[in-house]
């Protein structure tokens, strides 16, 4: 009954991203052409404290392993570097 309630409701609300996605603010993009080549980064934040939302696969959790989101994570597991002294760059696999 009340699982039956939930599954209702979440498809009275429309604005709910699908299952499996979510909306996550991210700040900066890199933009790459179609070979995979850099070409530029777009500043995508509102103010100080917002940024624009996408919607993205969800995210990963993680502890302590290694895993990376799909398409979008932090500078630590997109550039292998880390402000906070962290050593991100010896498990670059490339």
């Amino acid at each position: 009954m009340i699982l039956h309630a939930l599954y209702d409701y979440y498809h009275r609300c429309g604005d709910l991203p699908q299952k499996g996605m979510e909306l996550k603010e991210i700040g900066f993009l890199i933009v790459i052409d179609k070979e995979g080549h850099f070409l530029r980064f777009e500043d995508r934040r509102i103010d100080k404290k917002q940024a624009q939302r996408f919607l993205v696969k969800k995210h990963v959790g993680r502890t302590s392993a290694l895993a990376a989101n799909y398409l979008y994570d932090n500078s630590g597991y997109v550039f292998g570097y880390s402000d906070k002294g962290d050593v991100m760059a010896q498990y670059q696999t490339f």
